[in-house]
């Protein structure tokens, strides 16, 4: 199902940190709408998968359609794009009070990207909304219309373990902090891949205070099928689980798939504390054994590397070569979807209870 966004202009300077907000006299406020049908023949032979392209390509399977003529509806060509960069909202004075319902955009994620025209658009990514949705589609609009125009610096979202999580490797379990390049880590599939690339990076607690969405996610021992994790796992909010449930099967004809673990039924907010991010790359996307979880190593197509500075985004293309461009282990589900299979796993623990 498409799924649409009021997006504002941005200016764009080359620096992947920081964004400036056009005036609506420069840049009127755009209704994207984002679609798997690529060909207009209405039939969906690409994804609602936003990719993000190291070597600068457009977003193989997924377009945009624009409304030309200002009456809410999306009635263009299909429009290719390009994802640029993404991040974290600072918490500012006039980010706080923003559209009618007075919101408070410190800490929202936002995502540029750039279509084939080369307009230069941004968008909240927690403000997406059906395109049949007429009052949530009034809503967004007014809400894009009032962000405050100048410039903002972003804080860099993570798609990492938080160290102390312990990876399954051929040479036993260590904690993800000590693992190093050329390490071998056991994958689901029971071969061992080498690690090419590792980072890390520290959070004070006023950080993570400040940005909730940078605050891990706990995921407690137990709680998915097959007992996992053997141990509360913490993780960035975006991190993918593998999920094996028959509720996945039924709902969407998968029998696996991955789903960010701020969507998982019972996962919660960690205590607010400094936390050290950690993430691990492989030559191909891959599920490895975290705290005894099945989960993701890191995807070099998503918001995991928009938000990567040019000197590690040029790092791992070179590290990846022709094979940078590559597809995710699983199926990945949406928010939508998550909330759909959430809720059918809710409603089945009340009738087993």
């Amino acid at each position: 199902m498409p799924f649409a966004v009021w997006a504002r202009g941005e200016k764009g300077n080359g620096n992947s940190q920081n964004i400036n907000v056009e005036k609506l006299n420069k840049q009127p406020t755009t209704l994207l709408t984002f679609s798997a049908d690529t060909n207009n023949d209405g039939i969906d032979d690409g994804d609602l998968k936003l990719n993000f392209t190291p070597d600068g390509s457009v977003d193989p399977n997924t377009v945009i359609y624009l409304d030309t003529d200002g009456d809410g509806i999306a009635d263009s060509a299909p429009q290719t794009f390009t994802m640029e960069i993404g991040g974290t909202l600072p918490n500012k004075a006039k980010l706080n009070g923003v559209g009618p319902n007075n919101e408070n955009l410190g800490g929202e994620e936002i995502v540029v990207l750039t279509l084939e025209d080369g307009t230069r658009l941004f968008f909240l990514r927690d403000f997406i909304f059906d395109p049949a949705d007429t009052a949530a589609s009034d809503d967004n609009f007014d809400l894009m219309e009032d962000f405050p125009s100048g410039g903002y610096s972003l804080v860099t979202p993570f798609v990492c373990y938080v160290a102390g999580t312990k990876i399954e490797t051929t040479a036993g379990t260590k904690p993800v902090e000590e693992l190093k390049v050329g390490d071998l880590i056991s994958t689901e599939s029971g071969a061992s891949k080498p690690i090419l690339y590792i980072a890390s990076q520290s959070l004070p607690k006023s950080s993570i205070r400040a940005f909730p969405k940078l605050r891990p996610v706990l995921i407690p021992k137990n709680t998915l099928e097959a007992l996992q994790p053997s141990q509360d796992l913490l993780v960035s909010p975006q991190h993918r689980i593998l999920i094996r449930d028959p509720e996945i099967q039924l709902l969407f004809g998968m029998d696996a798939a991955f789903v960010a673990a701020r969507e998982l039924p019972f996962a919660r907010l960690a205590p607010v504390k400094a936390t050290t991010y950690v993430h691990i790359l492989c030559d191909t996307h891959t599920v490895v054994h975290a705290n005894g979880c099945e989960s993701e190593t890191l995807f070099p197509g998503d918001v995991a590397m928009i938000s990567m500075s040019p000197n590690a985004r040029s790092e791992i293309k070179a590290i990846l070569g022709n094979s940078i461009n590559q597809k995710t282990a699983y199926p990945c589900l949406t928010a939508q979807e998550a909330a759909v299979w959430r809720d059918a796993v809710q409603r089945r623990e009340k009738r087993t209870a």
